[in-house]
């Protein structure tokens, strides 16, 4: 089985009910091309249409994982709990229009993937917060360690509130927003698709 069936497979499980996963060829993905070790940005290997349709980008997701050494299901994983993020966030506004170093959704995304994609992996996020990072078994380290470049490197900003304020980081994120009026439409997005595109 090639990777993409096996991928569609995993990812499929994960989605829920209703949610139709394809493989598609990469002439329909609009992901930029990975060449060399960059700061990591998720962006660039899965993005969601605002429609419905989350799409994974199977050819630079395998080169990603290859130059950081990640594990090529886990790396899928982690993208597509990123964009269904932000599916789930279903902004009112465009946030793409804020300034980058402000664009803390990219950070709540990055965090809330890593949070799913450790307990996914079997590993209580809440038990991992409360210990040392170096105590964060490889699999997530991998992840944590990442070099990120802002605004995706303020993920940790949303960890800090769980665990200061306890309550919940999406709360955070919709306060920021809302100091620039960008709010949550009232009716939720709604994945239908993932597409794993060749």
């Amino acid at each position: 089985m090639v990777w993409e069936e096996r991928i569609q497979n995993v990812i499929s499980k994960i989605t829920g009910k209703g949610i139709s996963v394809v493989i598609s060829h990469h002439d329909f993905c609009f992901c930029y091309p990975v060449e060399r070790r960059e700061n990591f940005v998720t962006d660039v290997l899965g993005y969601f249409d605002g429609k419905g349709t989350i799409y994974l980008c199977a050819k630079n997701i395998k080169k990603v994982a290859e130059i950081y050494n990640l594990n090529t299901d886990h790396l899928a994983i982690f993208v597509y709990y990123h964009e269904e993020a932000h599916a789930h966030l279903n902004l009112e506004d465009d946030v793409s229009l804020l300034p980058k170093h402000k664009r803390m959704d990219e950070a709540f995304c990055e965090y809330y993937a890593i949070k799913k994609l450790s307990n996914y992996l079997g590993f209580s996020f809440e038990d991992l917060l409360s210990s040392n990072p170096s105590g964060f078994p490889s699999e997530i380290l991998q992840f944590v360690s990442l070099p990120r470049p802002v605004p995706y490197s303020k993920l940790w900003i949303f960890a800090q509130y769980e665990i200061l304020y306890e309550k919940n980081a999406e709360d955070l994120l919709y306060e920021y927003l809302a100091t620039y009026d960008i709010r949550k439409k009232n009716i939720p997005a709604n994945v239908r698709a993932v597409v794993i595109c060749k």
